[in-house]
Order: structure tokens, then C-alpha cells, then sequence
């Protein structure tokens, strides 16, 4: 059995943004983006991963297994750049396409 996952990736004034959703829970897992517009914020704990995430996702993977799950298959979604409502399009899409994934 596959867990199915959906990578958002956007960008807003030239910064790269990435969403990780998880189709069953149909909830946000992860958030990230560059950080080339604030570099004061690639500080651990602040927006860098830290020993905390890890402990969170290696929880999350291990949930996952026990529930009889082998493997994690992530679908990469680009959203068009003119998009004005970026949670209304992740949901949308979600409820539009995540059942035929």
C-alpha cells in the first residue's frame, strides 16, 4: 500500500516556495522556501529544519509504516504564477484531483 503525498511548488516575487499535502489527512505536512530574500531567517529553529522536524517526520514515517504503508509516492504540482488565492488552489485541486492520483 502507497500513501500518496502532492508537492505544491509556487513562486511569489522571484522566491520559490514549496507545500507538502497529504492526500488521506488532506492537511499541509511541510512548508519551506528560499531563503535568498532574508538570509537573516537560515538560522536553526527560525525557518531552517531542526532536530525537532526531524523527530516529527521520522514520527510521521514510522505512523506511517504501522498502518501498513510501504512506500510514499509524491506528485509535484506546479501552480500557474498568475494564481491569486494559493490555499484556495491546493484544496481545490486536492478535492478535484487527489482521488484519481
Amino acid at each position: 500500500m502507497n500513501r500518496q503525498l502532492i508537492l505544491f511548488i509556487y513562486t511569489i516575487s522571484g522566491i520559490t516556495y514549496h507545500s507538502l499535502w497529504d492526500l488521506n489527512t488532506k492537511t499541509c505536512i511541510f512548508e519551506t522556501s528560499d531563503l535568498c530574500d532574508n538570509p537573516e531567517d537560515a538560522i536553526i529553529g527560525r525557518d531552517l529544519i531542526d532536530g525537532y522536524d526531524i523527530k516529527y517526520y521520522i514520527d510521521l514515517g514510522m505512523r506511517y509504516r504501522s498502518r501498513g504503508y510501504e512506500y510514499v509516492n509524491i506528485q509535484e504540482v506546479y501552480i500557474p504564477q498568475d494564481c491569486e488565492d494559493l490555499d484556495r488552489y491546493m484544496k481545490n485541486y486536492i478535492e478535484t484531483y487527489g482521488t484519481k492520483i
